[in-house]
């Protein structure tokens, strides 16, 4: 038979040993998204970052989708 053993103290919170920080990204735009580490026992945020991908990427996307459109058209 196994049994429980319930540690008290005034310093512990949350749930022990099952504590994990899990992330989340939040797109904020077309450009920009916000990224969250949470710790899932307090719910604290313990990381916040915003990424902003920066008209570089539009204008690389843009171009790259150009090119092979009309690389199929060529070959077509």
């Amino acid at each position: 038979m196994n049994t429980g053993i319930i540690t008290t103290s005034p310093n512990i919170e949350g749930n022990i040993g099952v504590c994990q920080v899990n992330t989340s990204r939040v797109s904020t735009g077309v450009l920009s998204a916000e990224t969250y580490a949470v710790n899932s026992c307090t719910g604290e945020v313990v990381q916040r970052s915003e990424i902003f991908y920066g008209p570089m990427w539009f204008f690389a996307t843009v171009i790259f989708f150009g090119v092979v459109f009309v690389l199929s058209r060529e070959y077509n």
